[in-house]
């Protein structure tokens, strides 16, 4: 008696998966070309607007580009100084600098909105330092932030 695929007898399924196999191959290496280009993409496009700095060669001067954000029109970084403010500490691998912001003009019209904030300073800071640690401080003292800045 002669069984029919369908009536009583399971048709192989290995030709259907040795056919699958190279597509299902193709498409996960197209997804993960198309992930891995994506992310490269993502992280060239993903550099901070944050602080930078760069050592003057062989010397002790470290050019520092800070960088900060404000609430409204009227602040700008008033003084970048070595050292960390009151009541903070750097971490032990990073020279602690601190930028105070100042706010211009008592009593005019200051339009409320972000703004960064930019100022760039000369700081004296010991040759294997690698990294700063920059305090932001409002113009009442208080901290607003702190970054984590290599030092190039």
């Amino acid at each position: 008696m002669t069984t029919h695929p369908g009536f009583g007898q399971r048709p192989s399924r290995q030709p259907a998966r040795r056919a699958i196999l190279p597509l299902a191959c193709a498409v996960a290496t197209l997804l993960l070309a198309s992930v891995a280009a994506m992310l490269t993409a993502f992280t060239a496009q993903a550099h901070h607007p944050g602080s930078h700095a760069w050592r003057q060669s062989g010397t002790e001067r470290v050019r520092l580009e800070a960088v900060a954000m404000a609430g409204d029109a009227c602040l700008f970084i008033g003084s970048v100084t070595p050292g960390a403010p009151d009541g903070h500490v750097a971490p032990p691998d990073a020279f602690a600098v601190t930028a105070r912001l100042r706010r211009s003009g008592e009593g005019a019209s200051c339009p409320a909105g972000p703004k960064v904030l930019k100022d760039e300073s000369m700081v004296s800071i010991p040759k294997l330092t690698r990294f700063l640690h920059v305090f932001v401080l409002k113009p009442d003292s208080i901290l607003q932030s702190t970054e984590r800045v290599p030092i190039k």
